[in-house]
């Protein structure tokens, strides 16, 4: 009788070939899957269990593949430069530390890390080996707009992937740079007084919320209608976190293959490149590729000359000051 296979280890033995993590479906569906794997590996047909442990294939780039994506995962035209410059001697959005250490400590453990190689994990484990300051030093220049040009240039589109389902529909699903998102996730925690404070100005929104009382929760939403009685009054502008959340929808790229394919890749950008290594990111773990490329990337923007004029408010941190 042959042993019982351990399919944690078989999970773990195969890091880099784009396996999911059983953990994250459901229970049933986990359990189901644990028995199919379990029957091929105990018949030692790995290419079969290896098949079930594989995320669902990719669709074709087609017309028919881009149209089915797009209604299913619309975009707004972007907003006019005008809508996004900020009024004459605006400060510059400054991003508090609370805000940063909280999102850090926050972060989903994602393994999709966009085109960069930069994933939450690295992100977190920068922060764990003592480059915490560093890492700050660029969540804030990325959002207060100080970089250089070049640096918010190599920020590519999010990626839209279109994965099969069993029925043979489109699930879209978009992947984004984590290292934006990082700086994006502080922008929100610093503001959520500010949003709280538009969408419930008196009700406790949490505990609305928690109790289902939707009337309640919404019922102090600016721009209601006024009573015929009163004359009529525009809306509160919302808070510029709002509309930046709503105004910004992220530009997609249709990708036909996985994200997890070449995971350890260097970025392209030249200027991401430079040497010295700052030396708490000498201490992440030897051999992964993944972190050495978050790690030259983030000497890149840490290295690079300031811009030789402020770069206009086209980026999402002056906009919410």
């Amino acid at each position: 009788m042959p042993p019982t296979p351990n399919i944690a280890g078989l999970e773990r033995d195969l890091p880099d070939l784009g396996i999911p993590h059983l953990s994250r479906v459901s229970s049933e569906r986990a359990a189901a899957a644990t028995r199919i794997i379990s029957y091929h590996v105990s018949r030692r047909n790995w290419r079969r269990a290896y098949r079930a442990l594989s995320a669902s294939p990719l669709l074709e780039d087609s017309d028919d593949t881009r149209r089915a994506l797009a209604a299913l995962h619309p975009q707004a035209p972007p907003p006019s430069v005008e809508r996004l410059l900020d009024p004459p001697g605006t400060a510059p959005f400054v991003t508090p530390r609370l805000s940063f250490d909280a999102t850090i400590a926050a972060l989903p453990m994602d393994r999709a890390a966009g085109d960069l190689a930069s994933g939450n994990e690295e992100l977190r484990g920068v922060a764990a080996a003592g480059a915490a300051d560093h890492l700050f030093d660029i969540v804030v220049s990325f959002n207060d707009g100080s970089l250089h040009p070049a640096i918010y240039d190599a920020f590519e589109p999010s990626s839209l992937f279109g994965l099969r389902k069993p029925n043979g529909k489109a699930r879209p699903i978009a992947i984004g740079d984590s290292l934006e998102a990082l700086a994006g996730r502080c922008m929100l925690h610093a503001k959520r007084p500010a949003l709280r404070a538009y969408f419930a100005s008196t009700a406790d929104l949490d505990s609305c919320l928690a109790s289902g009382d939707w009337r309640a929760a919404f019922a102090d939403v600016p721009g209601d209608p006024a009573p015929a009685s009163c004359p009529p009054s525009p809306p509160p502008r919302p808070p510029p976190a709002l509309q930046l959340a709503f105004a910004l929808p992220p530009p997609l790229r249709l990708r036909t293959r996985g994200p997890l394919s070449s995971p350890g890749r260097l970025p392209r950008h030249p200027l991401l490149l430079r040497p010295p290594l700052h030396p708490p990111l000498r201490r992440l773990p030897a051999g992964s590729r993944r972190a050495a490329a978050l790690a030259h990337r983030l000497v890149g923007l840490a290295c690079l000359p300031p811009p030789p004029c402020p770069r206009g408010p086209l980026r999402p941190g002056p906009l919410l000051s």
